[in-house]
């Protein structure tokens, strides 16, 4: 087990799944001050695009294997992708397809027929966990947009199905590229979770279990395409969290591959495109090019613009950029398709706060701190009224609500600002 792997693992996660604020440093040059929340090295200019170009990805050529005339794929019944990934992964074609259609649903965010859709693929294809599989990813993207817990029972008990059925499947012959993809995404998405709730070391296990089963992927099916989204997130957030801490040695620098691994992925893979491409929102806001990360976000806008995960990033590049006022409209677009939605009001906040507009920011911070929120999420939401009180230089207030946020969850960007605080009235400033 390396301890790599569980930064890389941990890092991904934090980046794609959460979109989890980092508090923002106030004292910082106002240039960096906005970056500092969505980025690993905090605004640090160290970019691996230094002229401006990646190098081109070789296309997966699957005309050799299945070969089609050109109006015999337009004959298809279903896209190009789901008959390449069927002849990559030895499956029935109409399969792929029904797995392709419930992933869709939810990309659009379509969760009712998303839900009725994976069902009934457990009856139709029993023991095979594809069903449970598609559940997972229902509870988890319902999860994501809140970046909460409340449907964690449901996941816990479809994963556990998943992996059982798959385990079976495991010990007979045939399929196994398959069987090995869903396995390796099950227990990926379980340590994850895992992290998420603080628990590093069974996280770290998982990990690296689901990095085996992504290896035999490769070797058994070389020319499915979905795999490669993992290698890239992994060369990429490798170098930049060992770049960035001082327990780790750099090592080499493989950003550049990462990221041309993620853009194949993004143009070629069966089922994780549109992840691929939030997954390089992510990247380029790491590598300040806010421009690239805008023109991902749209290009999942225009497919699913009902998708709140992805409009709740884009409205935070946005701020990044700070075009406040396009910020708060995606925000308030979340709103209308998800009026039940939390952590909206939280970023609402923050550019507000941004945008020195310190009362609209109380109001939405005072309607995120009203739900039931979970600690870590509380001790947020009351160091970012902390910050409003801050700003308008009401230190009393501002140190009360920090102070809170400690004692909440020994938030640590509240203790950074209670020695601020401190070390301001020590030099008679405040």
């Amino acid at each position: 087990m390396k301890i790599r792997t569980f930064f890389a693992t941990a890092i991904t996660a934090a980046l794609l799944s959460s979109g989890s604020a980092l508090a923002q440093d106030d004292d910082k040059k106002k240039n960096e001050e906005d970056f500092s929340e969505g980025s690993v090295s905090g605004g640090a200019k160290n970019s691996a695009i230094n002229d401006g170009k990646l190098p081109d990805f070789e296309r997966t050529d699957f005309s050799s294997d299945s070969p089609l005339t050109k109006e015999e794929a337009l004959a298809l019944p279903w896209p190009m992708e789901v008959h390449r990934g069927a002849v990559a992964l030895g499956l029935e074609s109409e399969f792929v397809w029904a797995c392709y259609q419930g992933i869709e649903y939810i990309y659009k965010r379509d969760y009712k027929n998303a839900k009725s859709h994976w069902d009934s693929l457990n009856t139709k294809y029993p023991n095979r966990g594809v069903g449970h599989v598609g559940n997972v990813l229902l509870y988890q993207a319902l999860m994501l947009e809140n970046f909460d817990y409340r449907y964690e029972q449901q996941y816990l008990f479809h994963s556990q199905k998943a992996l059982e059925e798959l385990s079976d499947a495991l010990q007979k012959p045939g399929e196994e590229a398959w069987e090995h993809f869903l396995t390796g995404g099950m227990i990926g998405i379980e340590s994850i979770h895992t992290m998420r709730r603080g628990d590093f070391v069974p996280a770290l296990t998982r990990g690296v279990e689901a990095i085996g089963h992504v290896k035999k992927v490769k070797e058994l099916a070389p020319k499915f395409s979905d795999p490669v989204l993992g290698d890239g997130l992994y060369k990429y957030w490798k170098t930049v969290v060992s770049q960035n801490s001082k327990l780790l040695p750099d090592g080499s620098d493989d950003r550049v591959e990462g990221i041309s691994l993620m853009r194949k992925a993004e143009s070629e893979a069966v089922f994780v495109g549109p992840a691929s491409t939030l997954a390089l929102v992510f990247t380029w806001i790491e590598e300040r090019e806010f421009n690239r990360s805008l023109e991902s976000c749209m290009r999942n806008r225009r497919q699913y613009p009902q998708n709140i995960i992805n409009s709740m990033v884009m409205g935070r590049v946005y701020m990044y950029m700070r075009k406040y006022d396009n910020s708060l409209k995606i925000f308030d677009e979340v709103l209308q398709t998800a009026p039940d939605n939390m952590r909206v009001h939280y970023y609402k906040a923050t550019t507000f706060l941004r945008k020195r507009d310190y009362d609209s920011a109380e109001l939405a911070i005072d309607k995120y701190l009203a739900f039931e929120l979970e600690p870590e999420f509380k001790a947020a939401g009351l160091h970012r009224k902390g910050d409003i009180y801050y700003r308008r230089k009401e230190y009393k207030k501002a140190e009360k609500l920090y102070k809170e946020a400690v004692k909440v969850n020994d938030y640590e960007p509240s203790k950074a600002r209670l020695k601020r605080i401190k070390k301001l009235k020590k030099e008679g400033k405040i």
